[in-house]
């Protein structure tokens, strides 16, 4: 992720109108701060239901486990990382999520067979 720093810093500081979020400001704060609290009450129940369950031998399937594989990457994902972003006004940064993905499908699969 660090060399994506590195351009996101070096585009935003050239051409920072470009990649600006062509949205009123204040409809931005609605949705990063409902984005950040749907994301942050996903991650913690998800986690809280994850510990309760560790050290059965059962699957989750219950909840947001039933919709979703992963809710606690989905979660941070697309709540708080996208909030973040709402935030910082700049959708180049969401080509960084785009990447996150292809990095946690690949942590994801050396999980799954552990």
């Amino acid at each position: 992720m660090c060399p994506f720093i590195v351009l996101f810093g070096i585009f935003n500081s050239t051409f920072y109108p470009i990649f600006q979020i062509p949205i009123n400001y204040s409809v931005l704060v609605i949705i990063e701060s409902t984005l950040i609290m749907i994301g942050t009450f996903v991650f913690i129940y998800s986690d809280i239901i994850h510990g309760l369950t560790h050290y059965s031998s059962k699957f989750i399937t219950t909840r947001f486990y039933a919709y979703v594989r992963h809710p606690m990457y989905v979660s941070r994902d697309l709540g708080i990382f996208l909030g973040i972003f709402c935030f910082i006004n700049n959708w180049f940064l969401f080509l960084r999520l785009f990447v996150y993905y292809l990095a946690i499908r690949i942590f994801i699969k050396k999980k799954e067979k552990h």
